[in-house]
């Protein structure tokens, strides 16, 4: 999926720009943001593994953890900028890919639900 494809990039992205920066390596807000990306990148891998749409409560579930694990990272972005930890450049490359990730699953959940309401709504 598109999604998680962003999504594992970004963690890519992230663990060569520490690399980069040796000091981040152990700053606590970037360790946040390395591994809660990380984590947002699993739980979309979840969601959108496979087909089976029978559980699409499962899917609705892991997306939702995902969206709080990016939430988590955008947070953790915003505190590398606060602490000058991160240039402007970097920060506005981040918080973009963060932002589209975000947007991404809040897209997916609406579509999700939709299809829940349609299925399982009494009305």
């Amino acid at each position: 999926h598109p999604l998680y494809q962003a999504s594992f990039a970004l963690t890519v992205w992230i663990d060569q720009v520490f690399e980069e920066l040796n000091e981040l390596q152990n700053h606590p807000a970037a360790v946040k943001l390395s591994t809660h990306t990380a984590i947002a990148s699993a739980k979309l891998a979840a969601a959108l593994s496979d087909d089976d749409v029978d559980e699409i409560g499962m899917t609705i579930a892991y997306l939702k953890r995902s969206l709080k694990a990016t939430m988590v990272g955008i947070d953790a972005a915003i505190q590398l900028r606060k602490d000058d930890a991160l240039d402007a450049e970097r920060f506005g490359t981040l918080n973009h890919r963060l932002f589209q990730i975000r947007d991404g699953i809040i897209q997916l959940m609406g579509e999700f639900r939709i299809e829940w309401r349609r299925r399982y709504d009494p009305e």
